[in-house]
Order: structure tokens, then C-alpha cells, then sequence
């Protein structure tokens, strides 16, 4: 979409929420949360829609999902009601990382330079 709303495309297609989007820092990929599988994973896909990828597969939530500032990296919430911790993995899904491990909520990660 243009900055004045027009040219809206839509880039998903399916019956499940799709949420929680972020913009790669080199504006050609978007990372973003669904529930197709009936609980939340993380997911990349082309700025055109194109390549659909599912980076994240287990039985907790993965949410929040946000792109390091050079692009190689995601961090993201994974967890449950009572606990959610913050990880980190590389931009195409492998090697996640736990970094949190609280018997509590983290969620909503932020890079900082």
C-alpha cells in the first residue's frame, strides 16, 4: 500500500488469523503470526505475497516477531498463559535461541542499535 492508503494488496489468503507483521529492514520480506495450524506460529512471505515460509513449529504460541536491525535475525515470544519467554532464531527459522526464562510474561521484543 502507498502512504496515502491507496494500492491496498492483500498478501494472505487464508481463513485463520494472520497478525502481528513487521517489514524486514530491507523491505523485502514481512514476518508475521498466524494460527493456521491451529495455534501461533511465526511465518516470512515476499513483499508480492510470494514465498511463504513457516519459521517456527511447536505446541506453544510464537508471537511478536520482529527483524534484527541487519536483517539476519528474528527475535519472537514463545510460550503459553502461564509463561512466555523471548527467543531469538536466524532469519530463516533455524538455530532459536531461548533468552528469557521467567516464570511470567515477556513478550514484545525490541531490537536497539
Amino acid at each position: 500500500m502507498n502512504a496515502d492508503g491507496s494500492d491496498q494488496r492483500r498478501l494472505t489468503d487464508n481463513r485463520a488469523d494472520d497478525i502481528v507483521s513487521d517489514w524486514s529492514p530491507d523491505g523485502t520480506k514481512i514476518s508475521f503470526t498466524s494460527n493456521r495450524d491451529l495455534n501461533y506460529e511465526i511465518f516470512i512471505l515476499n513483499v508480492d505475497g510470494s514465498n511463504l515460509q513457516r519459521l517456527t513449529d511447536q505446541p506453544a504460541d510464537e508471537t511478536y516477531a520482529v527483524w534484527s536491525p541487519d536483517g539476519n535475525r528474528i527475535a519472537y515470544a514463545s510460550g503459553s498463559d502461564t509463561q512466555t519467554d523471548i527467543y531469538v532464531m536466524n532469519a530463516g527459522g533455524s538455530n532459536p535461541q531461548q533468552l528469557t526464562d521467567r516464570p511470567d510474561q515477556n513478550f514484545s521484543p525490541v531490537w536497539r542499535p
